[in-house]
């Protein structure tokens, strides 16, 4: 068994993929963007959890994520990313993923996959009564679904985006808590983070 934890390190940075507009962006509390701290915020969130783009997470803010997996297992989780501040418009995000090391032991960083999701159109289906048919006044909005094979996004303020993690532990793992780091690089229209 191995238990597996990764710290966040923020930094700065790249993109591509254009999404479609938000048809629900005006039903977002606006109000809410301002009474959050400033900077850029980060967070682990359980991977069932759907984010919403244009509105403040409200979950817990956890810097760190542990995981037990099993030699030949996948593991996955999420992160969410987001800030009010304007000067982020039109960012760029890179992630980098450190290898996983324990006391004697490391798990090469090429068994982690580290990407962007991206938000696409569907029917609300919380607004179905049934399984069959499509509604006439069924409303579309945006859900976070498709995983990007990208390790840089577009970013901007007022959105939270969310990201996937996905490890595989090789076969021949050795037991122990492993431990790395996720750094995330922005690199802004109008400045540059590291």
């Amino acid at each position: 068994l191995l238990t597996l934890m990764f710290t966040l390190i923020c930094a700065s940075a790249f993109a591509q993929f254009k999404e479609i507009a938000d048809p629900k962006k005006h039903l977002a509390d606006h109000n809410a963007w301002d009474k959050i701290q400033s900077g850029i915020q980060f967070s682990f969130i359980d991977p069932d959890f759907g984010v919403s783009k244009h509105n403040v997470l409200t979950k817990e803010i956890n810097k760190t994520w542990k995981a037990d997996a099993w030699a030949g297992e996948t593991v996955n989780t999420q992160l969410a990313v987001w800030t009010k501040d304007g000067k982020f418009d039109n960012s760029v995000l890179e992630l980098s993923i450190s290898d996983l090391k324990s006391d004697r032991h490391r798990i090469s960083k090429n068994y982690i996959q580290f990407a962007p999701i991206s938000f696409v159109i569907s029917d609300d289906p919380s607004k179905l009564k049934s399984a069959c048919g499509i509604n006439v006044i069924l409303d579309s909005t945006l859900v976070a679904d498709r995983i990007l094979n990208s390790n840089t996004f577009t970013f901007n303020s007022k959105e939270t985006r969310p990201l996937w993690l996905s490890i595989t532990v090789p076969q021949d793992a050795k037991p122990g808590i492993y431990k790395g780091e996720i750094k995330v690089k922005i690199k802004s229209s109008k400045q540059t983070k590291e």
